[in-house]
């Protein structure tokens, strides 16, 4: 048996919590309108969230989309140096 602090990923990867988290029986259309309405009628604490998530996500991408436009931009760049050989 495992224990964990939280179940929700963004939780899990923050470390903290940054989405609440509703697990079986605790997950029902009740609760978790309770959960939109409050983050719909407190925007500051939506923002917040949505903050926290935002930087979680720039972590985990790393800058990927960066370093695939270079690979691609090497990989093009080494094609155009290479001549194409004559037919003999």
């Amino acid at each position: 048996m495992v224990r964990v602090r939280f179940c929700a990923l963004p939780n899990i990867l923050a470390g903290k919590k940054l989405v609440p988290e509703y697990v079986q029986s605790d997950a029902t259309t009740e609760n978790l309108g309770k959960a939109v309405a409050h983050l719909l009628t407190h925007p500051k604490e939506a923002e917040t969230m949505h903050r926290a998530l935002k930087a979680l996500h720039r972590v985990l991408r790393c800058g990927a989309d960066r370093r695939a436009a270079r690979a691609v931009i090497t990989l093009l760049s080494s094609t155009k140096r290479k001549k194409p050989r004559s037919k003999s």
